[in-house]
C-alpha cells in the first residue's frame, strides 16, 4: 500500500518514534486512517494528526484573538519539533 511504502520504505520509521501528520485542504480521510493504523502497527510511540482545512484557518483568522492564533500556530511548530517524522498531505 502507499502507506506502507511511505512509512517503511521512504521514511523508514522505527519502533518508538513519534509521527505528526498534517492534512491541508484535502479529503484524505482514508489515507490518513491507513497511515495512522500502519504507524500504530509499526509501534510508533505517538501519532498526532492535525487536520488543517480552509474552515479551520478561517475560524482562526476571523474569530481568534491574536493570542489564540499565536497559540494555535506555535502549537503546530512545537509538535513538529518534538516529532521524529513529519508528514504533510496537501491537495
Amino acid at each position: 500500500s502507499i502507506a506502507d511504502l511511505l512509512l517503511h520504505k521512504s521514511l523508514r520509521i522505527k519502533k518508538g518514534e513519534s509521527i505528526f501528520i498534517e492534512v491541508m485542504d484535502t479529503d484524505a480521510s482514508e489515507l490518513v486512517n491507513i497511515l495512522h493504523r500502519e504507524a500504530i502497527k509499526a509501534k510508533a510511540s505517538r501519532v498526532r494528526i492535525w487536520w488543517n482545512t480552509d474552515d479551520i484557518r478561517a475560524n482562526i483568522l476571523q474569530h481568534a484573538s491574536d493570542k489564540q492564533a499565536n497559540i494555535a500556530l506555535d502549537g503546530i511548530e512545537s509538535i513538529v519539533a518534538e516529532c521524529d517524522t513529519y508528514i504533510k498531505l496537501k491537495s
